[in-house]
């Protein structure tokens, strides 16, 4: 079984049983191809949502813990978070970090 923390170029060149897919009822795909997958596109995260929960996630965690967390790959979570932000997420992690020992130290 593919986990959602592995990367998709490591799958890549091989055959996958529809089942071993994160995320994917299959049955229902079966008997309802049209509803099963406007119900996937309608259970993904706004980009927003998934920016917003990787800048919580990125206060605390790695950015392979947050990448793993959010079942999105290291490149895809960079991809999206500097096109939100301007900033890498490991830049932001850092900016997160000296703004909390400042605050610390200021308190």
């Amino acid at each position: 079984m593919i986990s959602p923390t592995v990367p998709c170029r490591s799958a890549n060149y091989r055959a996958l049983p529809l089942r071993e897919l994160p995320g994917l009822d299959v049955d229902q795909l079966a008997a309802d191809p049209l509803t099963a997958l406007e119900k996937a596109l309608a259970d993904r995260p706004e980009p927003s949502e998934r920016i917003e929960e990787a800048a919580r996630l990125l206060v605390a965690t790695t950015v392979t813990a947050t990448a793993a967390r959010l079942h999105i790959s290291e490149r895809h979570l960079h991809a999206l978070f500097t096109e939100a932000t301007s900033l890498s997420p490991k830049h932001f992690a850092r900016i997160d970090r000296v703004r909390t020992v400042l605050a610390a130290d200021a308190g």
